[in-house]
């Protein structure tokens, strides 16, 4: 609900060179791009980019305004505008027109929807919590499999990696799988043929990428559609992100894509089948080990990326049979199953008790519910 810190900053110079203004403690600041709509309540002054527009309340109570405007999302998204992405206009915002009761219903409904608004969240909070205690739980599953084996009786040996099975080998990713940067962005450009863009929000929540995507579209030339056109098996990473934890987040394809190529901050992976099984690989990306030693590589300032050569470089531990991995893929899958149904469970709570609070605000907004 509220924005008091931000990763960028702006000295006063550079603030008095340029058209940002600052805005004042309680203005609203919605965001007018990729997405269009989202919100927050300033805790501090502040100014912001081309991407978000400031809302000064002067004859409305701030948090009422707040709450109202969370119900306007969709339509505010239909007055958007642009062929990449839609973009919402000063003026379609400026003449958007909204209910609005008397000073002293808005300042009742305020009360209400704050009181209310404030248990859901901390209960969306708790089930947040639990949700990163089942994924750490999943994670050090994940990563004992990966880069210790399952067999408990198994001789180790020592490596740049730590211990692992005698048996096993360790390499560097170059030697078991080819990597690319994807040059696609999100623009679109008339003599290019029109794709479907995996992009990096694809990667970043979803551990699987599949068909029923509502990929972007976007345009690439015929040497990026041949050499970034994703296929079922490819891992696809994150490669750089405003946080260093954020690095290397991998997808797994598990189906055959139509038309569909690796967007730019993302690396394109194509396990090499006879040396190691793309799951396995997508597995190791997700342990802990292998996802630490991305998150020191990483550089940068107000951005933190990976090179070309972090990546490529990076050691690997593996058993030396397509079948051992393919053991350990299946133990990973059945040790986690029960983590996550109960994951998917918590989720969709979230997702319900979401629903329940945009119905409550429109009931109350609206002068449908009785206060």
């Amino acid at each position: 609900m509220y924005i008091g810190e931000s990763v960028r900053k702006i000295t006063k110079t550079g603030l008095e060179s340029c058209a940002a203004t600052l805005v004042p403690v309680g203005s609203i600041i919605l965001s007018n791009r990729a997405p269009i709509g989202s919100l927050g309540i300033s805790k501090v002054e502040l100014c912001t980019n081309q991407g978000c527009k400031s809302i000064i309340p002067t004859q409305i109570n701030n948090y009422f305004l707040y709450f109202v405007m969370t119900l306007q999302k969709k339509n505010l998204n239909v007055l958007g505008n642009g062929t990449t992405f839609r973009e919402l206009a000063t003026p379609s915002l400026r003449n958007y027109k909204i209910l609005l009761p008397p000073k002293e219903e808005q300042d009742i409904i305020e009360k209400h929807l704050f009181d209310e608004n404030g248990k859901i969240t901390r209960f969306i909070q708790t089930k947040q919590r639990f949700i990163e205690l089942l994924k750490e739980q999943r994670q050090s599953i994940i990563t004992n499999a990966v880069t210790k084996g399952i067999d408990d009786g198994v001789k180790m040996k020592e490596t740049v990696l730590g211990e692992i099975p005698e048996h096993w080998e360790v390499r560097r990713l170059k030697f078991l799988a080819e990597v690319n940067f994807s040059t696609v962005d999100k623009h679109s450009h008339k003599e290019e043929k029109q794709v479907r863009l995996c992009n990096y929000v694809d990667v970043y929540k979803h551990e699987y990428i599949t068909n029923d995507f509502d990929f972007m579209i976007a345009t690439a030339t015929n040497a990026e559609i041949k050499r970034f056109t994703v296929e079922k098996g490819d891992v696809i990473i994150t490669k750089d992100s405003e946080t260093a934890a954020d690095i290397a987040i991998p997808a797994l394809v598990v189906e055959n894509l139509e038309n569909v190529v690796c967007a730019y901050h993302l690396a394109h992976i194509k396990p090499n089948r006879e040396l190691i099984e793309n799951e396995f690989l997508f597995r190791l990306f997700q342990s802990k080990k292998i996802n630490s030693h991305f998150e020191v590589s990483a550089k940068g300032v107000t951005r933190h990326g990976l090179s070309y050569d972090d990546i490529n470089s990076v050691f690997l531990p593996y058993p030396p049979t397509l079948k051992e991995q393919q053991e350990i893929i299946n133990y990973i899958k059945t040790e986690s199953r029960t983590l996550d149904i109960a994951i998917s469970k918590a989720e969709r709570e979230i997702e319900l008790i979401k629903e329940y609070r945009e119905a409550m605000i429109a009931e109350a907004v609206t002068g449908k519910m009785k206060l």
